[in-house]
């Protein structure tokens, strides 16, 4: 496969954490060593006769987290928790036709999130004359619920609007982040704000005719708390089939207004994304790079807090390495920004100094495809990751120094911390007091 037509299904990814690449340049050598150390720490069971096959949305505050599951046998329920140690679900289904009637069919949901503290679910419904409406649901506390269906109407073309983000006061509905969003006849983005969830207005971004009309012309790269970047995107034929790759990227802050990118930014690269870190407000973007026979050469990371300015923090380059790059991992918090790198002789660890403003270099045992997902304190303090599935890594210095230990169960679907408590979820949900793990942290310094 050519290397163009490779790189050009990256959108659909865009967010996945696990990345095909790295090293870097701008790093120091890696002569210190990270550290792994092994911990016992117990966990409690938390008492239901429900049993869970997975988790399908989740998000939390500081006081609930509230998730989207699918029971054993086959309910879909809104369960939360102020604790960890208590649960009580909802059954969505029935909460849907209770708000919006009796007779419609073909439930389903889009997403479930927390906006200033406000959770919103979305998704649509067949009503009796088989046409689709989309609707929400909002709670605070998962006892008093409230909702609408004035949501505007699914459009076709290959994608759904269904996603709601907040910007300031404004609500902005769309499709997910890293997802197609149309075009259409008018070669316009599919993007729609509100003030009150009730009057809609259309957001008219720029024209782009150089894209499909089966909805590919536009991709939402993400939605920060300053605004929005979409890709116009433009039609290729390779070998008789068709693709798409971005061609440029627009920002807006005011959602009236936008405008190109292009400082610092290359648009060589096919396979190039923008994402936000967690505290929303920074955003990078990585940029690869292949020589003519489509090897993997290098790659760059750039960062922005504005939109405008984009400066490189990282050009790495493969030939530095002696043994080729196999699996990737990158992580950021409010404060913290760190890579994880798997080679197929040695691993890295590079650890953003916010002094230095460069990356130090660690050797690890740690593996960046063991990497799964993770959860901060809200002091930003320690960070607690799923590892190799069955194991949780603990480090408040972007593991360089790392506590794992053995997790109740082999396939955790989501983690979480409320009142005190490592909240671990599962087929079955257990807790573990964060003293717990503290005082196991202060026994292994002994």
């Amino acid at each position: 496969m050519k290397r163009q037509m490779k790189k050009l299904l990256f959108t659909v990814t865009a967010l996945i954490m696990f990345i095909f690449l790295l090293p870097m340049h701008n790093a120091e050598a890696a002569t210190k060593k990270s550290t792994l150390k092994s911990i016992k720490v117990s966990s409690k069971k938390v008492k239901s006769d429900t049993v869970y096959n997975n988790i399908m949305y989740h998000s939390s505050n500081d006081k609930y987290y509230m998730a989207i599951r699918e029971t054993e046998s086959g309910d879909i329920v809104l369960s939360y928790t102020t604790s960890g140690t208590k649960y009580t679900d909802i059954d969505l289904v029935d909460l849907v036709k209770e708000k919006f009637g009796k007779d419609i069919s073909d439930i389903s949901f889009y997403d479930l999130t927390c906006l200033d503290d406000i959770f919103y679910i979305t998704g649509k419904y067949s009503s009796e004359d088989y046409e689709y409406k989309n609707f929400y649901i909002t709670t605070s506390d998962g006892k008093k619920i409230t909702g609408d269906d004035n949501l505007l109407n699914t459009i076709g073309g290959g994608f759904e609007l269904g996603y709601l983000y907040k910007v300031g006061k404004t609500f902005i509905y769309t499709v997910d982040e890293g997802q197609v969003m149309g075009g259409g006849l008018t070669y316009q983005a599919a993007v729609y704000t509100s003030k009150d969830l009730k009057t809609w207005k259309e957001v008219l971004t720029p024209e782009n005719n150089k894209g499909s009309a089966l909805g590919q012309m536009w991709t939402l790269e993400c939605i920060t708390e300053k605004g929005m970047i979409i890709t116009a995107n433009k039609d290729v034929i390779l070998e008789d089939d068709y693709y798409w790759y971005p061609e440029q990227l627009y920002y807006t802050t005011d959602f009236k207004t936008f405008k190109k990118i292009e400082s610092g930014i290359s648009y060589n690269d096919m396979g190039a994304n923008v994402y936000s870190a967690f505290n929303n407000t920074t955003l990078y973007r990585m940029e690869k790079s292949w020589d003519k026979d489509d090897n993997f050469t290098g790659l760059k990371l750039l960062t922005s807090t504005n939109f405008i300015k984009w400066k490189t923090i990282l050009n790495y380059k493969e030939s530095e390495y002696s043994s080729p790059t196999k699996r990737f991992y990158r992580n950021s918090t409010d404060n913290k920004l760190f890579f994880a790198v798997e080679r197929e002789k040695d691993n890295s660890l590079f650890i953003y100094s916010s002094k230095t403003k460069s990356f130090i270099e660690y050797s690890t045992s740690l593996k960046a495809s063991l990497f799964g997902n993770g959860v901060k304190d809200k002091n930003d303090k320690y960070s607690y990751t799923i590892y190799n599935d069955k194991y949780i890594l603990v480090s408040s210095d972007s593991y360089k120094t790392s506590y794992k230990f053995k997790a109740p169960i082999g396939d955790i679907r989501g983690l979480g911390i409320l009142d005190g408590n490592l909240i671990i979820l599962g087929e079955n949900n257990y807790y573990i007091p964060i003293k717990s793990i503290n005082s196991a942290i202060a026994a292994s310094k002994k």
